[in-house]
């Protein structure tokens, strides 16, 4: 017969009591941990905001729009459009565009995937500012002249993706 002493007994005990107290708080630390690097993304986020650049005014009272249902006829013409993001000043994404759309005319903007899409559209709604020497007119107005909300208020665009939702109709068939 093996004879064991006590305190290996006791001590053997007490390292499965902490092995198991050690199961029990590990989720509870990893959930603190896991808010606690939330709360640091959360900071680091305000932090970025703070520091962002300041956008146009949203309404300039000596340049409104020249009537209240400007933009009527439609007419869009750019003359050497050179766009960059704030991140990437040194490399434009659009360079010297150059085109016009006469009044009334549909169009489609299509392209590959980096052609220049979206930047284009965020150019004629200043989401992002065009470099100097560079102009947007949309019937007749040059956009940098007006205030953010009466530019983007008046202007409206169709989305890439159209979604359409079914409904049941009272009768029981699917509407579109």
């Amino acid at each position: 017969m093996w004879l064991i002493p006590l305190h290996f007994v006791f001590a053997c005990s007490r390292i499965c009591r902490l092995r198991s107290v050690t199961r029990l708080l590990t989720p509870s630390l990893r959930l603190f941990l896991l808010l606690a690097e939330m709360n640091m993304n959360a900071t680091e986020r305000t932090d970025a905001y703070c520091h962002l650049e300041q956008e146009a005014p949203a309404i300039i009272p000596s340049s409104r729009p020249p009537s209240p249902s400007w933009p009527s006829r439609g007419e869009i013409s750019l003359q050497n459009l050179t766009l960059a993001y704030p991140s990437a000043r040194a490399s434009p994404v659009l360079h010297s565009v150059t085109f016009y759309i006469p009044p009334g005319t549909r169009v489609g903007v299509v392209g590959r995937t980096g052609a220049g899409k979206s930047s284009l559209l965020s150019a004629l709604y200043r989401l992002v500012e065009a470099e100097e020497g560079s102009k947007v007119v949309i019937d007749g107005v040059d956009t940098r002249t007006l205030g953010l909300k009466d530019l983007r208020g008046r202007l409206a665009i169709v989305p890439q993706e159209v979604r359409l939702e079914e409904k049941k109709s009272e009768g029981g068939r699917e509407e579109v």
